[in-house]
C-alpha cells in the first residue's frame, strides 16, 4: 500500500498524474498501522523518518519548489527522492574515550602555556647554569661536593663519567630549550607561507555584509528583492542550502547574501558552531549603519539552514569597530581564544571567512590567523565564486635554525 502524509489532497492527484499510485491520504504518520510492505510519500522529520527506517518501511521524500497554500500545483513542481535515515550505532565506551580525550587536551594547553611562563625560564636558566659549572668540576676530576667535610678526593683519581655524561645532557637538554623558547618569542620573519586545505571546519566565524531585502514573516525570513522602490514577492526557496543558493544565483545573481550563504555550504556537513562578527554604526547617516542592526535578522533566516545539523548560530558582542584595524584584530583573536576556552575544540578546528564585512575587518581577519593554525576563508567574487581555504604562518629566516 502506498501511503501520502499529506494535509493537501490535490496532492495526491498530482503524484497519480505522475504514475504514482497513491492508496490513501493521511494527515498525520502512525507508524505503528504500517508494515514493511507499504511505501510512505511526505515531507517528513528526520525522527521520523528513523522510526520508518526501523520498520524497513520504504519512504519517498517529496520537496516542494514553492509553497502549496498560495500556488497551485505545477508540473515539474515536485522532487521525489527515496530517503533512508540511518541511526548511528552508540559505542558505551565513546563518553569514556571524549572525557579521556578532553583531559588530554587540556593538560597539553596547560603544559603549552606553562614552557612559555617566567618561572619555567627561570628553572631552565639555572639548571643550565648549575649543570655546566658541575660539568667543568667533573672534567677536572673533582668531587662534586668537594667543600663538605670528607669530599675531598685525590688529584690522580680518574674522571666519573656516567655523572659527567648525566650532567653534559641536562647542560644540553636546558641549553636547546631555551633556543626553542627564544625563536618562540622573537621570530625572525623573512616571509609567509600559504597553504591550501579545503577540509570542513567544526566552527566557522563569518564577518557580515549588508544584506538587503530579508523580511522577518512569522517564523519564517524571506527575501523579497525591491525593483524600482517596489517590494516583489519573495522568492521561493525549498531550505536546501545548495539548491537556493541555484536558484538566487537565477534570480538575485547580485544579493551580498549569496556570498555569506556560500562560505557556509564547503562546511556543511561538519560545522557545529557558527560565530557572525558585526560593526557597529559608523555615523548617524543611512549609509553609515553597521551590520549589527540585521545580524539578528541573518541569524534566523541561516539557521533555517544548520538547524537539522544540529549547529548553533550565535553573534558575537561587542560588535566590531568598522574603521580601526587594531581593534578589531585583538576582538577577533578574543572571539578565536573564547572558543578554544572549550575543551573540544583547538586552534585547527576554526575557520575564519573574511569575505564579507569591510575591507579593515578583512585585513584584520588576515591579520588575526597569521601567528596560529586558525584557517582563514575568502569567497570569490570573479568567476565561478570559489571558497578558497587558505593557512597563513610565519615563516622563520634560515638564520635562526
Amino acid at each position: 500500500m502506498k501511503v501520502l502524509i499529506s494535509e493537501h489532497d490535490e496532492l495526491a492527484a498530482y503524484l497519480r498524474k505522475h504514475n504514482h499510485k497513491i492508496d490513501c491520504v493521511e494527515t498525520q504518520l502512525n507508524v505503528d498501522k504500517l508494515c514493511s510492505a507499504d511505501t510512505v510519500y511526505g515531507n517528513l522529520t528526520f525522527e521520523q523518518c528513523l522510526s520508518l527506517s526501523k520498520k524497513n518501511i520504504k519512504y519517498m521524500h517529496l520537496g516542494f519548489s514553492h509553497d502549496l497554500n498560495s500556488t497551485p500545483l505545477l508540473d515539474n513542481a515536485i522532487t521525489i527522492t527515496p530517503y533512508q535515515a540511518k541511526e548511528r550505532k552508540s559505542n558505551p565506551l565513546t563518553p569514556l574515550f571524549k572525557h579521556l580525550a578532553n583531559f588530554i587536551d587540556t593538560k597539553r594547553l596547560a603544559l603549552k602555556k606553562w614552557k612559555t611562563s617566567p618561572w619555567c625560564i627561570w628553572i631552565l636558566t639555572t639548571l643550565s647554569l648549575v649543570s655546566f659549572a658541575w660539568l667543568t668540576d667533573l672534567l677536572a676530576g673533582n668531587h662534586l661536593f668537594h667543600w663538605l667535610p670528607g669530599g675531598t678526593k685525590a688529584p690522580d683519581e680518574p674522571i666519573a663519567w656516567v655523572p659527567t655524561l648525566v650532567t653534559l645532557a641536562i647542560y644540553f637538554f636546558c641549553s636547546v630549550a631555551l633556543i626553542n623558547l627564544g625563536r618562540s618569542f622573537l621570530p625572525s620573519l623573512r616571509r609567509i607561507n600559504v597553504d591550501k586545505n579545503s577540509k570542513p571546519k567544526k566552527v566557522l566565524v563569518l564577518t557580515l555584509s549588508q544584506i538587503h531585502f530579508l523580511t522577518k514573516q512569522g517564523d519564517k525570513v524571506l527575501i523579497k528583492p525591491t525593483i524600482n522602490n517596489k517590494v516583489q514577492d519573495a522568492i521561493p526557496l525549498k531550505g536546501d542550502l545548495i539548491d537556493d543558493i541555484k536558484t538566487l544565483e537565477n534570480c538575485l545573481p547580485r544579493w551580498n547574501g549569496l556570498q555569506q550563504m556560500r562560505a557556509i555550504v564547503t562546511h556543511i556537513n561538519k560545522v557545529e558552531k557558527i560565530i557572525i562578527l558585526s560593526t557597529e554604526d559608523a555615523g548617524p547617516g543611512e549609509f553609515e549603519k553597521g551590520t549589527k542592526n540585521i545580524a539578528s535578522l541573518f541569524k534566523a533566516f541561516i539557521e533555517g539552514y544548520v538547524a537539522n545539523n544540529k549547529c548553533v548560530v550565535e553573534i558575537s558582542e561587542p560588535y566590531l569597530d568598522p574603521n580601526d584595524v587594531g581593534k578589531i584584530y585583538n576582538m577577533i583573536c578574543d572571539v578565536i581564544d573564547g572558543v578554544i576556552k572549550d575543551p573540544k575544540y583547538s586552534d585547527q578546528d576554526i575557520c575564519l571567512d573574511i569575505t564579507g564585512g569591510t575591507s579593515t575587518v578583512s585585513c584584520a581577519g588576515a591579520l588575526a590567523t597569521i601567528h596560529r593554525k586558525t584557517q582563514f576563508q575568502y569567497v570569490s567574487t570573479v568567476g565561478k565564486n570559489e571558497v578558497y581555504q587558505q593557512d597563513l604562518q610565519l615563516a622563520v629566516s634560515s638564520a635562526s635554525n
